[in-house]
């Protein structure tokens, strides 16, 4: 098969992707393409962020004569050349023409449906944004997002400085010794803010989540409890004798601990707790008599048992690259994750089962986007009013 035609076959592929429609070996098929080459995935972003313009295009077209037009294209004077230079721009020609011959009979069938891209392009949410509240040991609370930018002047004489969506705790600037006090980064849903630890490792806190964190560390560990979801940059410190300080993320499922590590932990209460490693060496525990290391690749889910798979890092941590990235993953999953970054209520009253769907799109696109792209389906209707969203069974 030369490239042409894995361009085309591709095209279908990326086409089944974008109507959540991939079996379970496309799926497979799609991770390998994926995995071959990074320009892939920004390419799949390219696709799926101008989603809406495409589609608004394609319905202006007439098939045959593009179609044509692309093979025309794919038989150049000068094929070596079009091959380094064009080859994205004929799979994209070729992409559009096929969602399009994939994707019209949903939209013929959608035609007969209920139209709420109007109900929710009257009632749209807006994407979460930097917002956060730092607890500081006194009782006290700062609205992180409100103070200006600078230094901020906390408990127990310990210096912040704040930018944007970050606060960062003076390397060097807390006391030696006295009593240790504790603060408390808090995100609302909608909300997200980054944070620097005093040992200078970091932080990305997602949507509706907590980080209770001493404003300086003890000589012997580093402990943060961690409640939702966050993504950690930990930074290597050694103890006055020379020993390499652990560091240890305590959830209400068991404890992660790191030497010098990238990892992403996911504790929300109503649902399995799971640690997925980047890079370096994660030891996770739900007790003292059980404990698994798991290396990067892997995922270790805390829920009734303590178990370890290979998994696909980049979904793991789309959130915090700002990004939507579901991989054959159940509605019920989705939409906990939409009523945490957009701060509605979702209604699945009227959905009968769980469908699987595969998506990438932008967390900053509006609610109604992110909605209107499970809706090509033509599995679900979706209606948003007055912050709350309806889920009810396609007819």
């Amino acid at each position: 098969m030369d490239w042409n035609d894995e361009n085309i076959k591709k095209a279908g592929l990326l086409a089944r992707y974008l109507q959540g429609s991939l079996s379970e070996a496309d799926e497979d098929e799609l991770a390998r393409w994926l995995e071959e080459d990074p320009a892939h995935e920004a390419f799949l972003h390219r696709i799926e962020e101008r989603r809406e313009e495409s589609l608004d295009i394609l319905s202006e077209l007439k098939v045959d004569p593009a179609w044509e037009g692309v093979r025309a294209r794919l038989v150049p004077e000068e094929p070596k050349r079009l091959f380094r230079i064009g080859r994205w721009l004929v799979a994209s020609a070729v992409l559009l023409i096929l969602a399009y011959t994939v994707y019209r009979p949903i939209q013929t069938k959608r035609k007969t449906q209920q139209n709420t891209v109007a109900v929710l392009a009257d009632h749209d949410v807006a994407p979460g944004k930097e917002k956060a509240f730092l607890t500081l040991g006194d009782g006290s609370v700062l609205v992180l997002d409100e103070l200006p930018e600078g230094a901020v002047q906390a408990d127990a004489g310990i210096k912040l400085t704040k930018e944007k969506d970050q606060v960062s705790y003076l390397s060097g600037a807390t006391p030696a010794s006295g009593p240790i006090a504790y603060n408390n980064l808090t995100t609302p849903a909608g909300g997200y803010f980054r944070l620097v630890l005093p040992d200078s490792s970091r932080v990305w806190l997602n949507a509706a989540s907590s980080l209770r964190f001493p404003v300086r560390f003890g000589d012997d560990e580093r402990r943060v409890v961690l409640e939702g979801e966050a993504f950690f940059e930990v930074a290597s410190q050694y103890s006055t004798d020379g020993r390499r300080k652990r560091f240890v993320v305590e959830t209400g499922r068991g404890e992660i601990e790191v030497l010098g590590t990238r990892f992403n932990v996911l504790a929300y209460p109503n649902e399995p707790a799971a640690a997925t490693l980047l890079e370096g060496s994660v030891s996770v525990s739900t007790g003292p008599q059980l404990s698994k290391v798991i290396r990067p690749g892997q995922q270790a889910v805390l829920d009734d048992r303590l178990t370890v798979k290979n998994v696909d890092v980049d979904e793991a941590v789309a959130w915090k690259n700002g990004y939507f990235h579901f991989r054959n993953r159940p509605l019920s999953e989705i939409a906990r994750k939409l009523e945490r970054w957009y701060g509605v209520e979702i209604d699945r009253a009227g959905v009968v089962g769980d469908k699987h769907f595969t998506c990438s799109i932008s967390r900053d696109k509006s609610l109604s986007s992110v909605l209107k792209m499970l809706e090509q389906t033509g599995e679900y209707h979706f209606e948003l009013k007055n912050g709350k969203v309806k889920i009810t069974e396609a007819r």
